[in-house]
């Protein structure tokens, strides 16, 4: 942050039109998500601020070679993150192995075992106040 301002930018885009399962155009410079790189290295050549890059893995686009793509573009100053749209189950990989740093989620929702313990209750909770102002 730099004078009350962020500054580098970020992006978010499908990048793995090759999946059977993706329901839009076929770009080839979109074929794998390692090809992120590319975008990222368009930002240096033109000296512009990097942030972070959301892979999307939405309308059947999935992931490929996660750990290839954050290890690429950190490469390039810019952090790896996942816009999802699915059930939160590979976050121990997407996050330690893959190195994952920014998650935008649609309608993904925590896993039932909720082994991390980020888990939201079934019944919201008020939190507890204590000392003077206390009710």
């Amino acid at each position: 942050m730099q004078n009350g301002r962020l500054n580098h930018t970020g992006r978010t885009v499908c990048y793995n039109h090759s999946s059977p399962t993706y329901t839009g155009g076929k770009n080839p410079d979109k074929w794998v998500t390692p090809m992120a790189e590319k975008v990222a290295q368009g930002y240096a050549d033109h000296d512009m601020p990097r942030g972070w890059m959301l892979v999307n893995d939405g309308y059947g686009c999935e992931y490929t070679d996660l750990p290839q793509a954050g290890e690429k573009l950190r490469a390039k100053g810019v952090e790896m993150g996942l816009w999802t749209q699915r059930a939160l189950t590979d976050q121990e990989f997407e996050v330690r192995t893959a190195g994952a740093r920014v998650r935008k989620l649609d309608v993904a929702a925590p896993t039932s075992s909720c082994a991390s313990g980020c888990c939201p209750t079934s019944t919201p909770t008020r939190p507890r106040r204590t000392g003077p102002g206390r009710r």
